[in-house]
């Protein structure tokens, strides 16, 4: 039995190449799209990916903005 997927779109494309090889936050894949994307868009995208399970999140309930570490204190 075969599963039926949706097309992907072009934004769809390029999450999933921005997370073939490691893991992303939001921020870090819209600095990899090739256009500025709404976050309204770019969620949506994310969801429909992971709703499809072409991507995995260990806690897919919601998005929300992560804290990231001062580098200037990890040289220390």
């Amino acid at each position: 039995m075969s599963t039926k997927h949706k097309q992907l779109t072009t934004l769809q494309e390029q999450i999933i190449d921005a997370l073939a090889n490691n893991y992303e936050d939001v921020e870090q894949l819209r600095g990899m799209l090739d256009q500025p994307t709404p976050d309204e868009e770019l969620q949506s995208a994310l969801w429909a990916l992971l709703k499809e399970g072409y991507v995995a999140c260990d806690h897919p309930t919601e998005m929300k903005p992560v804290a990231h570490p001062d580098c200037q204190q990890l040289d220390n």
